[in-house]
């Protein structure tokens, strides 16, 4: 392939021996498999090995293997955002020069959009950004577009804007219900699209989307949005006065937060807690 043949010829450019080249980012074993084709590097060897031979990403590639960096940009910037390190998103997507990647113009929107209200708390910029690539709506990716429309609905609801969330929300339906999305996708639009129901006081509707995403986690094993989810399910039975079903959703948050730590959400557990408490001792 073309990047293997510029990795060994910037390397004897700058007259460097392999172990030279390896210093600081594999080893010298690594470097001599790459070049005899034996292993592909992965995205984050081929962009330190760019920036120390002070080329762009794409350089490096070359036209051959622009569908290899596009695969593996876009893989790693869904790993950060399900992370939620966002600090670490913008930064690596100045590492790989997105902007001048070849993706669709709606994609790279939802992109900064979610670095602009989940880094920079800039919901202003988001939206606008979120709009543009509404407008563009891509024919070759439904799920750019779904992921927009979410975005969007999300964002609304935070800002208490519920029954323009809701319009985006019922859009998104349609798509999530007729085209594969991965369970990360399908949870978190089903969680938001619950939460903006709650927030309506519409209980019926915000446990029917809510305990969907629980059933989707019982048909695998990703826990991923289960301890939000729990969360969110005892809030629902809290606003419908079932003291009982809350106590027991509840529980299950705290054994999913054993099972699978997630610190940022002990705060909010606390505070249901402490809510519980306090509508418990009122009824007495």
């Amino acid at each position: 392939m073309e990047y293997l043949n510029n990795i060994k010829r910037y390397r004897e450019f700058y007259h460097w021996s392999q172990k030279e080249l390896a210093d600081g980012i594999c080893s010298q074993g690594m470097i001599s498999k790459i070049e005899q084709g034996l292993v592909c590097p992965d995205i984050d060897i081929v962009i330190k090995l760019a920036n120390k031979f002070e080329i762009s990403v794409s350089q490096l590639l070359g036209e051959s293997a622009t569908g290899y960096l596009l695969d593996s940009v876009k893989a790693e910037i869904r790993q950060l955002n399900q992370r939620r390190q966002f600090d670490r998103l913008q930064a690596y997507l100045s590492e790989v020069g997105f902007n001048n990647l070849t993706y669709p113009q709606e994609f790279k929107c939802w992109v900064y959009a979610v670095i602009e209200y989940e880094l920079h708390g800039n919901t202003d910029k988001a939206l606008a950004l979120l709009q543009e690539a509404y407008q563009l709506k891509s024919k070759k990716s439904r799920v750019h577009h779904f992921k927009v429309i979410v975005a969007l609905a999300s964002i609304y609801t935070e800002i208490g804007k519920l029954q323009r969330a809701l319009e985006y929300f019922q859009e998104a339906y349609v798509i999530y219900n007729s085209n594969p999305l991965d369970f990360y996708l399908k949870r978190k639009f089903l969680y938001n699209m619950s939460r903006c129901y709650l927030k309506l006081d519409k209980i019926d509707q915000a446990l029917y989307y809510c305990q969907m995403a629980i059933q989707d986690i019982s048909h695998d094993d990703h826990l991923t949005f289960a301890d939000h989810l729990h969360l969110l399910l005892t809030h629902i039975y809290l606003r419908a006065n079932n003291l009982q079903l809350a106590q027991k959703a509840l529980m299950k948050t705290k054994l999913l937060m054993e099972i699978k730590p997630n610190q940022l959400m002990q705060p909010f557990i606390e505070f249901t807690q402490l809510r519980m408490e306090l509508l418990q001792n009122k009824d007495r």
